[in-house]
């Protein structure tokens, strides 16, 4: 320990988040979890040494580029700010290969670099690599682990060892100090958590049963590990009929992301009470100068949306956004004490899949430096969740699915991003409709959707639909019928279920040409009801419980219904009639 605080500027704990990090890197050194990596293509004369030159100017004004963890032998874990730090700078020289050849090899290294990982306790949890690929044609590859910088910061450093590097003046380039990470860790240990467990006890209350995102029909290899990258790129016309909608909504396009996969979790997990992660900034503007500060602000948190059918898309969304509004003085909210204080028993995590929106500032300042041009960065990461969906925003939008491979098929990944993509586009064409008109399309899943079901036709020459049910429960009864949130449903215990209330309504005069209102939600319960009304020979009328109690007497009366069929829960909300 003497040895390990020799070199030292600073001691000082972690934020939860950090030690959540370090809690998984430790647990699977290997994996390459929280191993991120930018890639920035260059062209022109590089000049290797003014390049390191400017990264150790850049090293030195931030803390956090030479900042090491330790754990062993300590209660809790400490970040330690070593006063000098040297960076590795490796170099790969594929010049004359074919270019797939190229690519080829560069995956190889990434992968590589990757599986590498770090040593925690040893600064700086960074390195370079420069790949030459011609003349005057490089690819500079950043990789750091994500404990001492996010995504805002790793950009605002590469901007401005880019500025430095081309930096032609007298002296040295003239730059604000930022302020200390320590900072802002302090300001993170002195907060009020018991404001935080009101609201996060408020917001999740009975939310007791995490939904896992599942892709039938396109199971992952038997042997499959690690992650793997889809890409989706909506293209520039998609993007700007996507950013318009959100301004004919008065939303952001965050919140349109938002909306669109609690949709497709919504669809998948037959479930309208959506929990999924998202990713805030959490850089407190109490600190002054904050967002010219380096280090891990970061956080994640639980996003809980419902779903409403019956709900215009405008309004819908703008509720998301109030919520996101909301949630602004609670973002340093650890996630573990989040989980704790949540309904959900047993330390099952919250959720499966993470949304993160790359809303960091963009440079404004020329591509050229000091005689290079720089293109499009690719920015790599990989969490420890199973599905991470990023997106970055941009002329033409990209959405990155980050998946695990022991989870998803790439096949499954490929159809969730079609269906992704669908639901964008019906967003942004028809943004005033309700969120039942959006679906979703997509061919392996309407392939998966058409076959799921198939088998020996069982049906003879039943004409109508309570008829067909019948039919099917004669020959494979244990068959599941339904699938809800409250469980599943055999063909059998379906069709005892609508001949029972088949049964009541016949002795309550039912029958032909005989209305009955049906007040349930989506449920297996409403599909019971409706077979029920069936097999008594009447005719239903929906009711959505959503109704104002005024629209429900108006349809009561103007249809000329004289039964409604409803559950003792929603009986109070039906008019008198």
């Amino acid at each position: 320990m003497s040895q390990a605080l020799q070199n030292v500027d600073d001691v000082y704990p972690l934020t939860a988040t950090q030690e959540g990090m370090l809690y998984h890197t430790l647990s699977d050194p290997d994996s390459g979890v929280y191993v991120n990596q930018i890639i920035t293509p260059m062209s022109g004369e590089l000049d290797v040494a003014r390049l390191e030159q400017a990264w150790g100017e850049v090293v030195a004004r931030h803390e956090t580029l030479r900042t090491a963890f330790l754990w062993d032998g300590l209660d809790d874990p400490l970040q330690v700010v070593r006063s000098e730090s040297d960076t590795e700078w490796s170099h790969l020289d594929l010049d004359g290969l074919a270019s797939s050849e190229q690519d080829r090899r560069l995956e190889v290294f990434l992968g590589d670099d990757r599986r590498r990982g770090f040593d925690l306790a040893q600064a700086p949890l960074c390195r370079m690599a420069l790949v030459r690929l011609g003349p005057a044609e490089w690819k500079w590859i950043w990789s750091f682990h994500h404990l001492i910088v996010d995504g805002w910061s790793a950009h605002l450093i590469l901007d401005e060892l880019l500025g430095r590097y081309g930096f032609e003046g007298p002296g040295d380039v003239e730059l604000a100090r930022p302020p200390k990470y320590r900072d802002f860790v302090a300001g993170y240990l002195a907060r009020d958590e018991s404001r935080e467990e009101a609201f996060w006890t408020e917001r999740l209350a009975g939310f007791t049963e995490p939904h896992r995102l599942e892709v039938p029909g396109l199971p992952p290899e038997a042997d499959a590990s690690g992650y793997a990258t889809y890409s989706l790129d909506l293209g520039a016309p998609a993007s700007e009929a996507l950013a318009a909608a959100a301004r004919e909504l008065n939303v952001t396009l965050n919140t349109v992301f938002l909306g669109a996969w609690t949709l497709l979790l919504s669809r998948w997990t037959r479930s309208s009470d959506v929990v999924f992660g998202t990713t805030v900034a959490g850089r407190p503007s109490s600190l002054p100068g904050v967002e010219h500060a380096a280090g891990l602000f970061i956080n994640t948190l639980p996003q809980r949306v419902e779903a409403r059918p019956h709900e215009p898309l405008g309004e819908w969304l703008r509720g998301i956004q109030r919520g996101q509004i909301e949630t602004r003085d609670y973002e340093q909210s650890s996630l573990a004490s989040i989980q704790r204080w949540s309904d959900v028993e047993g330390g099952e995590a919250l959720f499966d899949s993470i949304l993160v929106f790359e809303n960091y500032p963009r440079r404004e300042q020329s591509n050229r430096f000091g005689g290079i041009e720089i293109g499009e960065r690719t920015y790599l990461e990989q969490s420890n969740y199973p599905l991470a969906v990023l997106v970055l925003p941009g002329d033409s939008i990209r959405v990155l699915f980050v998946y695990d491979t022991a989870t998803f098929s790439g096949p499954a990944i490929e159809s969730l991003g079609s269906q992704v993509g669908a639901l964008l586009t019906s967003m942004a064409s028809r943004p005033t409709e309700r969120l039942a008109s959006y679906g979703l399309t997509d061919e392996k899943a309407d392939a998966w959707l058409r076959t799921a079901g198939a088998g020996p036709d069982s049906t003879g020459d039943a004409t109508t639909i309570h008829e067909l049910i019948r039919r099917v429960a004669e020959t494979t009864p244990e068959a599941t019928a339904l699938v809800d949130p409250a469980g599943s449903t055999s063909y059998r215990d379906l069709l005892v279920r609508a001949e029972a209330i088949a049964a009541r309504l016949a002795k309550a005069g039912i029958g032909p040409n005989r209305l009955v209102g049906l007040h349930l939600p989506r449920s297996a319960d409403m599909i019971t009801g409706l077979l029920g009304i069936l097999e008594a020979g009447g005719a239903y009328v929906p009711l959505d419980p959503a109704y104002p109690a005024a629209h429900l007497q108006d349809l009561l009366a103007d249809d000329g219904i004289e039964f409604v069929l409803t559950s003792s829960a929603l009986a109070p909300d039906v008019p008198e009639h």
